[in-house]
């Protein structure tokens, strides 16, 4: 599937064809990763990651010079576009989180990751679209906070906050959301629980697929159920 952008509109009516390439090769991926992990009490532990992943022969979508058909019924502009590997980049960021034991009954975890993205065309590619979309489809910055809480040595509430930064690609904004569970283990092998999702607002936005005329999607807060029986 084209990615939007690739279409054009105007009399007489544009249309575009996908053709293969025998010498389309694979994509190539060389990650770098490194991390530490300490302690500084009993109760708190840390955690630091970065990474640097370099990418090679990505996809590219190569227009060639429009033509006109004449059919029975109309005229229209055919625009030919062929698959290549006319792309390369980089993504590089950092990773953060920590747990923390407040109380016997009462744990926290937080974490944090930056995203960094970077598409560049080879020498000779028509494709601008994809390399300019995919540097703004994956949030830059995302933040989460994780409480669980013991209310009985049967019962416990558990609370989920997250953040994640906005994508400019589809001008889709931040949001900030929350869900929280509530569980109940009446027997040994039994648990109930009472889930609610996104409830800080009626709804948002998360993402949009690739391709023409889909339409963002909203993610509604919702609520749920969820018995357990293990045997």
């Amino acid at each position: 599937m084209l990615p939007p952008g690739l279409l054009f509109s105007g009399s007489p009516t544009a249309l575009y064809s996908i053709s293969g390439n025998s010498n389309y090769a694979s994509e190539e991926l060389i990650a770098y990763d490194i991390g530490y992990r300490f302690q500084p009490s009993d109760d708190i532990s840390i955690d630091i990651a970065s990474f640097y992943n370099t990418y090679n022969n990505l996809r590219t979508y190569e227009l060639g010079n429009p033509f006109l058909e004449i059919s029975s019924s109309s005229a229209h502009l055919i625009i030919p576009t062929t698959l290549s590997n006319k792309k390369y980049g980089e993504t590089y960021g950092l990773e953060l989180s920590t747990q923390w034991q407040v109380l016997p009954q009462w744990r926290l975890h937080a974490s944090y990751s930056n995203l960094q993205v970077q598409m560049h065309g080879k020498d000779g590619t028509t494709d601008t679209v994809t390399i300019n979309r995919e540097e703004g489809t994956s949030p830059r910055n995302q933040f989460t906070l994780r409480s669980s809480y013991d209310l009985h040595e049967n019962m416990e509430i558990d609370a989920f906050i997250r953040y994640v930064d906005r994508l400019s690609t589809d001008a889709i904004n931040s949001y900030t959301e929350m869900d929280i569970r509530f569980g109940w283990n009446p027997l040994k092998n039994l648990s109930v629980s009472i889930v609610g999702q996104n409830m800080l607002n009626g709804s948002h936005t998360e993402f949009k697929a690739e391709g023409f005329y889909i339409q963002k999607t909203d993610i509604q807060r919702g609520i749920y159920g969820k018995v357990t029986w293990r045997f």
